[in-house]
C-alpha cells in the first residue's frame, strides 16, 4: 500500500496537478514545498524554517510532498514508498509555465496561499538551469533507491498512462 510519495521534477512539469490528483487516487494528505517555501505575498522562509517544517511533514505516516528542496531529498525518498520523478525536456516544461502563468494571471497560486500567480523572469531563468544543475543531481539520488519505488516519466502522455492504470485498478 501506497502511504508515502515524493513527487519531484523541474517548472512547469504539473507536480502540484499530480499531487492533487493522487491525493484523490490514494486518499493522502498533500504538501507543497512551494507552500512551505512561501509565506503570503512571495516572502521567503529561511531554509532552516523550511528543513524543520517540511522534516515533520516527513515523519508522518501517509503524505504526498511535491516540489523540490535538496537540503531534505535524502530523507524524504528514504520514508518514500514512491517516487515520481517528472524529468521532462527544457521545452515542455517552459511551455508548462508560460501555460500556467497565461492561465492562472493574478490568481492565487493552488498550495501557496497568499501568493498570486505572476510574470516572473527569475523563475524562467529556474527553469532554464534545472535541467542542466539539478537534473543529474536527482538521477543519482534516486540511484540510491529501490528501483520498485522509482519512477520517471518523459512526458505527458506517459503520465496519464500510468494515472490511467492505477485508477482502474482502484
Amino acid at each position: 500500500m501506497v502511504k508515502r510519495i515524493s513527487i519531484i521534477g523541474g517548472g512547469g512539469t504539473g507536480k502540484t496537478t499530480l499531487s492533487l490528483r493522487l491525493s484523490e487516487i490514494f486518499n493522502l494528505p498533500v504538501y507543497h514545498i512551494d507552500g512551505i517555501k512561501y509565506l503570503p505575498e512571495w516572502h521567503k522562509r529561511s531554509d532552516i524554517e523550511r528543513f524543520e517544517i517540511l522534516n515533520k511533514y516527513i515523519q508522518e505516516e501517509k503524505w504526498i510532498i511535491d516540489g523540490n528542496f535538496q537540503k531534505c531529498e535524502k530523507e524524504r525518498f528514504t520514508k518514500s514508498d514512491l517516487i515520481i520523478f517528472l524529468d521532462y525536456s527544457f521545452i515542455n516544461q517552459l511551455f508548462g509555465v508560460v501555460k500556467r502563468m497565461i492561465t492562472n494571471l493574478n490568481k492565487e497560486v493552488v498550495g501557496i496561499p497568499g501568493c498570486k500567480e505572476k510574470i516572473n523572469p527569475s523563475f524562467f531563468k529556474f527553469v532554464l538551469k534545472f535541467n542542466k544543475t539539478k537534473r543529474k543531481w536527482y538521477l543519482d539520488l534516486l540511484k540510491t533507491q529501490s528501483n520498485s519505488k522509482v519512477l520517471i516519466f518523459k512526458n505527458k502522455k506517459q503520465l496519464n498512462k500510468y494515472l490511467d492504470t492505477i485508477q482502474k485498478k482502484r
